[in-house]
């Protein structure tokens, strides 16, 4: 039960992050249509930035609903935030597809359970 109310926490964490910074951080330069944009995340195997994939429709604006889409085993976020993007469009919300990258999020431990350790363990196995 600990491990999994600490999941939760890290979820949300993480969740927050990246719904916060797009939409407050970043709106004047999120163009309208497809693009991209990558976030100091140090958690991962390695240090290099977390990429992201959006689309943003014409109509939406700052204070309208973003929804955050999280890809599944293939990781290929680009392609989710292409296949969201009608949906985005037609109820006018902001897309956004942070792509866990094999590289940075190796394995079951940093992707499926957010690299989540007891006290104790080190992380990262």
């Amino acid at each position: 039960m600990k491990k999994i109310f600490m999941l939760w926490n890290w979820g949300i964490l993480l969740l927050a992050a990246i719904l916060l910074i797009p939409a407050h951080g970043m709106a004047q330069e999120m163009t309208v249509g497809a693009g991209s944009f990558s976030l100091a995340e140090k958690t991962g195997a390695d240090h290099a930035p977390l990429q992201a994939y959006y689309y943003r429709p014409a109509a939406w604006h700052d204070g309208r609903p973003i929804v955050v889409v999280f890809h599944g085993l293939k990781r290929n976020a680009r392609e989710y935030c292409e296949g969201w993007r009608s949906c985005a469009e037609e109820h006018n919300f902001l897309v956004v597809c942070p792509e866990f990258s094999e590289s940075k999020y190796p394995g079951a431990r940093y992707y499926n359970i957010g690299n989540v350790i007891d006290r104790g363990d080190k992380g990262g196995k």
